[in-house]
């Protein structure tokens, strides 16, 4: 974005906001160019862009002014969004702004690159004293926030007693708040899941039978197999049978897999299942990597729902791609259960939440019930089903739940996903994904060394942790 855009937008948030009133008149330019450590070229831009936009008057010799007579609707929320929320989709603030334009106040939207933090909280609410926060977070700012006092305890609040009820038990978060004493401070609104997902007619091509998806990892790899012989005797050397997070396989894709492995046990825990699951799980990834059917994906490498390069999506959590403008429906992507190691094992998965929570920040009752206004519009079921939709996410409570699948049919085993997946994790688990990432970058460097090895090297780590 051009500096220019955003001196433009910042002072448009300023005048909406009523920082700046009717008929008031803006600093200098040359003042507005110390504050915005920009040029007088940009500054002079953003002035006529927002002349354009008919929020300021420039007179010549005496200042730009804000026009006068603009209806300004006074601030009344602030919402903020998390990275990994906000940064998904582009359009995201102009959603919400939609979402919420009826409202007689402004709800002004702030988007983070990386998980909210304490310090970013609050110095929000000391830049907006009395204006409540509506926070769109993850499980990790949560169990950070809870225990500072940050968060209100939705229990307090019907509207989300009755949205919490709607929701499996296995798929809320309890979090320790400022007495220690574990509730709820956030409420799921959206899940992504670690479930897999295959391109129906690269399937198809291949003489693969795309009604019958693999059930078994070995007929997972049988499939992987028949999919590489089919490539190489098309002379199609630009596809590949899997598609994986390299620098967050287990985050993005093992979670699910070693979940199943370890008997449903948190690998954060040593005992007998863990240890044997661990060897099998780096068995498994090596024979992906070493027989070639694994393509390490990073950050820049085209999603599989808009390449149509990839056999399987290790990581069909969420069902729409990154690059949402390009998404190509004609890939006949169809979504199925993550392979088990054995016909016995039975199946788990693991979704990750994106989490409502709400910031008071000392307002009075009637900007609790704006802040309450605005929640509801998020939750009922339109809302919900849309955003989630916007997102390519899957909406938490079983109202909305329903009116997404009914607009969306394809994606109906969703719904039994949800309620077998082993989330929510404990919050350590966050440490233990970053340490198995660290042994799994190993491994592909060194596929000759025996998963043993690897297991060992990851129960040392869980050795010293639990000291």
């Amino acid at each position: 974005m051009f500096l220019y855009v955003k001196i433009a937008d910042e002072l448009k948030r300023l005048i909406e906001s009523g920082y700046y009133r009717p008929g008031e008149t803006l600093p200098p330019e040359r003042e507005l160019a110390r504050t915005y450590n920009a040029g007088g070229k940009s500054v002079h831009n953003a002035i006529k862009r927002l002349e354009r936009s008919r929020l300021i008057v420039r007179k010549h010799g005496s200042g730009n002014y804000v026009a006068p007579g603009l209806a300004v609707k006074p601030l009344g929320v602030i919402v903020a969004l998390y990275g990994k929320f906000s940064l998904f989709r582009a359009g995201i603030s102009e959603w919400f702004q939609e979402l919420f334009r009826e409202l007689p106040f402004q709800v002004q939207i702030f988007k983070f690159s990386d998980i909210l933090t304490e310090t970013e909280l609050r110095n929000l609410a000391r830049q907006y004293p009395g204006i409540p926060l509506l926070l769109i977070n993850s499980c990790h700012a949560s169990s950070r926030l809870a225990p500072g006092g940050m968060l209100s305890c939705l229990e307090d609040f019907p509207l989300f007693t009755r949205q919490l009820d709607r929701i499996p038990g296995n798929l809320k978060w309890l979090f320790p708040g400022p007495e220690g004493l574990p509730r709820y401070y956030s409420c799921p609104i959206f899940y992504s899941l670690n479930s897999c997902a295959f391109n129906g007619e690269l399937a198809r091509a291949a003489g693969l039978d795309a009604d019958r998806p693999p059930r078994l990892w070995s007929e997972f790899l049988n499939w992987c197999e028949t999919f590489r012989l089919w490539r190489d005797g098309a002379n199609r050397r630009d596809l590949h049978p899997v598609y994986g997070c390299g620098s967050d396989f287990t985050g993005m894709t093992g979670n699910a897999l070693l979940a199943t492995l370890c008997g449903g046990n948190d690998y954060f825990t040593d005992s007998a299942e863990v240890r044997g699951g661990l060897v099998e799980y780096f068995t498994l990834i090596r024979e992906l990597h070493c027989k070639g059917y694994l393509e390490l994906a990073d950050s820049n490498t085209p999603d599989p729902f808009v390449s149509g390069r990839y056999l399987f999506h290790l990581h069909a959590g969420s069902w729409l791609p990154r690059d949402i403008e390009n998404f190509n429906p004609k890939l006949e992507i169809r979504f199925f259960d993550f392979p088990r190691p054995h016909e016995m094992t039975p199946r788990r998965s693991c979704a990750g939440s994106a989490l409502l929570s709400l910031m008071e920040n000392n307002c009075t009752p009637e900007a609790r019930k704006r802040l309450l206004d605005c929640c509801e519009r998020i939750l009922t079921p339109p809302g919900s089903a849309a955003l989630a939709a916007k997102l390519g996410l899957i909406p938490a409570d079983s109202r909305s739940l329903d009116r997404f699948l009914a607009e969306h049919p394809a994606f109906e085993p969703f719904r039994n996903t949800l309620l077998i997946s082993s989330e929510p994790w404990e919050v350590p688990a966050w440490d233990f994904n970053a340490e198995l990432n660290r042994i799994t970058r190993k491994l592909w460097r060194s596929p000759d060394t025996p998963p043993e090895e690897w297991a060992k090297e990851y129960l040392r780590f869980l050795e010293q942790r639990v000291k």
